[in-house]
């Protein structure tokens, strides 16, 4: 299985524009069943490959890079891309209301 984003992985800024109404209310279903509240200022959401795909093609599409070259020197994508680990990992995002008092990472690490 793929864990990995990769720039051929991704639409065109055509095939998104055509594919993203359905694309973006996928992406919302499966995002409601990654959200785990901490408290009622807190959630968390865990991030997969589709969730990450999702982040970088709205990037791409609000920022008009089409060519592969100006996808590979954006430091978003590299660090979106680093962001989706291997089978068993987990990663999250706060959802902006607070910010955690820990980091992603210590909260990452204490689920791994």
């Amino acid at each position: 299985m793929q864990h990995t984003l990769s720039a051929d992985k991704l639409m065109s800024l055509e095939q998104y524009a055509a594919k993203r109404p359905a694309f973006r209310a996928d992406v919302m279903a499966h995002k409601r069943d990654r959200a785990v509240a901490i408290g009622p200022h807190a959630t968390l959401y865990f991030e997969d490959l589709l969730t990450m795909q999702y982040q970088v093609q709205e990037m791409l599409r609000i920022e008009h890079i089409s060519d592969p070259g100006g996808i590979a020197r954006q430091e978003r994508f590299r660090a979106e891309r680093r962001s989706v680990r291997g089978s068993g990992r987990h990663s999250t995002a706060s959802s902006g209301r607070r910010r955690p008092r820990c980091s992603p990472s210590i909260i990452q690490g204490a689920i791994t």
